[in-house]
């Protein structure tokens, strides 16, 4: 029997108003959450590598867009970390309720941004030191756990509206912060802390 995906009319694209989280339950009952400033690129990218796959998306859930959506996101993970039978990446769950877990994510602080100023107004030396220092923090703060693969180039270009040309730096930039390592033709990965001797 097919499984029907949800419509991905009117999606946003981009909003200077802050960016998104989304909830994505997949056929096999696997939930995904994430943050996005440009969910259209993010949802279609998921829905085109599970349905590949075999595997449908069978409910889509977007917030409003909003200041803190990093932090939010941070607690709608560690909320499905702390309820989910299994965690797969950081950001997929096996056994929480789609419904439960959009539940709690209308529950975390929605607070529309001040700015009115769209991300192409902002000037490239400004965007990608606001793309590094969130993806440092990440790192900083654990959501990016040493031996981790960070995000592809792409998925930065789509997550922060950037240019793959700015993603590359940023990543660049990571690696000469000692904060990184590319492993060639697999990724880039947080850097491991060095073990104490003894």
């Amino acid at each position: 029997m097919a499984v029907r995906q949800p419509t991905l009319r009117g999606i946003p694209r981009k909003s200077p108003l802050g960016g998104y989280l989304y909830v994505i339950r997949f056929s096999i009952d696997v939930i995904k959450v994430g943050m996005s400033v440009s969910p259209a690129g993010r949802v279609r990218a998921h829905y085109g590598y599970s349905t590949g796959l075999g595997i449908p998306v069978t409910d889509l859930w977007i917030s409003e867009p909003h200041e803190h959506a990093e932090r939010n996101e941070t607690q709608l993970i560690k909320f499905c970390c702390a309820n989910a039978e299994q965690v797969n990446a950081r950001e997929y769950f096996v056994g929480l309720g789609f419904s439960d877990v959009v539940r709690h994510a209308k529950t975390l602080p929605y607070v529309p941004a001040q700015c009115s100023t769209s991300a192409h107004d902002i000037p490239n030396a400004m965007r990608w030191r606001q793309t590094y220092d969130a993806l440092r923090e990440r790192i900083a703060d654990g959501t990016y756990p040493p031996g981790q693969r960070l995000p592809s180039g792409l998925a930065i270009c789509d997550e922060f509206g950037i240019s793959p040309v700015t993603a590359k730096r940023v990543l660049t930039e990571l690696r000469k912060a000692g904060l990184a390592e590319m492993q060639v033709g697999i990724g880039t990965f947080v850097t491991e802390l060095p073990q104490p001797e003894g």
